[in-house]
C-alpha cells in the first residue's frame, strides 16, 4: 500500500488553488473563444469557438479542465457576458442552446479521461479521441433540440450546419495535441 505522501505523489497532486487558478483562466479562454465566430459557407450560421475552446483545455489540462468549463458556467449562471456573442445569461440551463453547454461539461469530462487513458500518439488516433469532443457536444444540444423541435427539424437546425465546422475544430485540435506531444519528446530526450 502506498503511505499517503507516495499517494499524492503518485497521482501528482496539484494545490487547490493552482486548479483555482488554472480553471478561472480557463474559463476566461473560453469566454474569449466565445466572442470569435467562424461563417459557415453556404449558410447565414455563424460557428462560435467554444468548443474548440475546450479540446484546447483538455489538451492542457486533461481531466482538470472539467473545472474551468465549471467555472465557466458558473460565471455564465452569475450573468457575467461570457457566453457566445459577448451575451448574458443566468438562465442558460433553461435555453435552447442549454444541450450546448451541458455538453461542454460531459465533454470536458469525457475527453480528458480518453486522453490520460489512451495517451494517443498517431496523429489518426489523436483526431479520434478529439472527435468524441465534438460529438459530445454537438449530441447533447441535439437531443435538447430535439425536445422542443422534433429529431428532424433538431438535425437540420442544430447539427448538419456545424458538422463542416466540427471537422476543421477536431483537426485544429489534433494538429496542436501533436505539436504539444513533439514539444514534449524534444524536451525528454
Amino acid at each position: 500500500m502506498f503511505s499517503n505522501l507516495q499517494y499524492l505523489q503518485h497521482k501528482r497532486f496539484i494545490p487547490l488553488w493552482r486548479v483555482a487558478i488554472f480553471s478561472l483562466l480557463g474559463a476566461f479562454f473560453m469566454a474569449l473563444m466565445a466572442q470569435k465566430k467562424l461563417s459557415i459557407p453556404g449558410t447565414a450560421l455563424q460557428l462560435s469557438l467554444q468548443s474548440l475552446s475546450v479540446s484546447l483545455l483538455v489538451i492542457i489540462f486533461q481531466r482538470k479542465a472539467l473545472w474551468a468549463v465549471v467555472v465557466y458556467l458558473v460565471l455564465a449562471t452569475l450573468g457575467f457576458a461570457v457566453l457566445a456573442d459577448g451575451s448574458s445569461d443566468p438562465n442558460w440551463f433553461g435555453s435552447i442552446k442549454a444541450g450546448y453547454y451541458w455538453g461542454f461539461l460531459l465533454a470536458s469530462w469525457a475527453v480528458g479521461s480518453v486522453l490520460a487513458t489512451v495517451r494517443p500518439h498517431r496523429f489518426v488516433k489523436i483526431w479520434f479521441c478529439l472527435s468524441l469532443n465534438e460529438t459530445l457536444i454537438l449530441f447533447c444540444g441535439f437531443l435538447l433540440l430535439s425536445y422542443h423541435f422534433g429529431f428532424k427539424q433538431a438535425w437540420w437546425i442544430g447539427v448538419c450546419p456545424y458538422i463542416l465546422g466540427a471537422l476543421g475544430k477536431i483537426t485544429f485540435a489534433a494538429l496542436f495535441y501533436k505539436f504539444i506531444l513533439l514539444k514534449e519528446e524534444d524536451k525528454s530526450q
